[in-house]
């Protein structure tokens, strides 16, 4: 039996994976097992997609020690720890001391560690001491980026690269959110992500006035932590600016709202970067910072890259200029080669591969 444990279940980039990797398990005949937090939308429909396959954990709140060590023993008293062979994807460091502790005392065929960020010094000393008692560790990296750093300095585990993917709900979306090419009126613009400084959604607080009227931003998503800044974006955005706070069906709201363009301004080194791939895939021309796993994305894809606010706005300006026709080839050519690169089926065929090395006992 093949065990599956996230310490969360919100709407993370952690969790898509998770959910990726399931839905790839359902269309196997292996045994397996979920272990997830309980409550959050990710627990509910997990639940409901694989029945009698998912067992709670106990929620991890605000991530402190004490919630990190009940999440520990809750997985230590769950009997389906016990009784399997290997972990195929393990995401948060707050689990590897479990990880560790069950390979000490009965180690498992094999263990795959999924990366979803660059590692902390507490995550490759842990990693390091799991890669001594239990040889047949792999370490997956969800990225290009994760990968080049996680490789330098862990040299003693196989170091794989398994890049996200598109949830089959993107790789089959067939429509086109811009219905009117002759439409005069401004552009629907995008920003997806939490709302937070790190992710660079300020970036409206200096757009152009030559500008004001021609774009309209569409803020999309919950306010992460720091309250006090989300309201001052608020108070001081640009007039048509948009908060709609989060939508959970993206799919939905493009199409209703004739989204055309998705920024993703994030200051932060974006492990991965999961909106940016799922806008493409949604027929909007996007744009991203040049920071973190982008550079990657944007060689496979053409996605445009700025590094500077001045550099997103002549963007801007020339995506305006350059008119419909010329913005729906560059979606065109942005999504054919997202699917190409980021498809399900690419994550389907390495996992497969995963699950046969697992179940023979051989090394990842």
């Amino acid at each position: 039996m093949i065990l599956v444990i996230d310490h969360a279940s919100g709407f993370g980039g952690g969790q898509t994976v998770l959910m990726q990797i399931v839905e790839s398990l359902r269309n196997t005949n292996m045994s397996y097992v979920i272990l997830i937090p309980k409550g959050g939308h990710r627990y509910d429909q997990l639940k409901e997609e694989n029945p009698g396959k998912v067992q709670a954990l106990p929620q991890n709140h605000k991530n402190r020690i004490v919630d990190i060590i009940r999440l520990n023993i809750g997985l230590c008293l769950t009997k389906y720890i016990w009784q399997s062979d290997a972990i195929l994807y393990v995401n948060g460091s707050r689990l590897l001391p479990f990880v560790v502790f069950r390979a000490i005392f009965a180690p498992f065929k094999s263990v795959a560690v999924h990366m979803h960020l660059e590692p902390s010094k507490f995550v490759l000393g842990m990693i390091k001491l799991l890669c001594r008692i239990q040889p047949l560790t792999s370490i997956i990296c969800c990225s290009e980026y994760i990968y080049t750093i996680t490789s330098k300095k862990i040299q003693k585990c196989n170091v794989l690269l398994l890049e996200n993917a598109l949830s089959t709900r993107y790789v089959d979306y067939a429509g086109n959110c811009i219905l009117n090419k002759f439409s005069n009126s401004r552009l629907e613009v995008a920003i997806v992500g939490g709302v937070h400084p790190n992710k660079g959604q300020d970036i409206i607080l200096n757009l152009p006035k030559d500008l004001e009227e021609k774009v309209r931003f569409h803020i999309i998503g919950p306010i992460i932590f720091d309250k006090k800044w989300a309201d001052n974006l608020k108070n001081c955005a640009p007039k048509h600016t948009i908060f709609p706070g989060p939508k959970y069906d993206l799919i939905k709201y493009f199409q209703e709202n004739n989204i055309e363009i998705s920024v993703v301004p994030s200051r932060w080194s974006e492990p991965f970067g999961l909106v940016a791939i799922e806008s493409m895939a949604l027929n909007t021309v996007t744009l991203a910072r040049a920071v973190g796993n982008f550079p990657f994305i944007a060689s496979k894809t053409g996605m445009l890259l700025f590094k500077t606010d001045d550099d997103l706005f002549s963007l801007l300006r020339k995506l305006i200029d350059d008119g419909f026709e010329s913005r729906s080839q560059l979606k065109h050519t942005q999504r054919t080669m997202t699917l190409y690169y980021y498809g399900q089926y690419r994550i389907n065929a390495v996992l497969e591969k995963i699950y046969i090395q697992a179940n023979s006992s051989k090394v990842f």
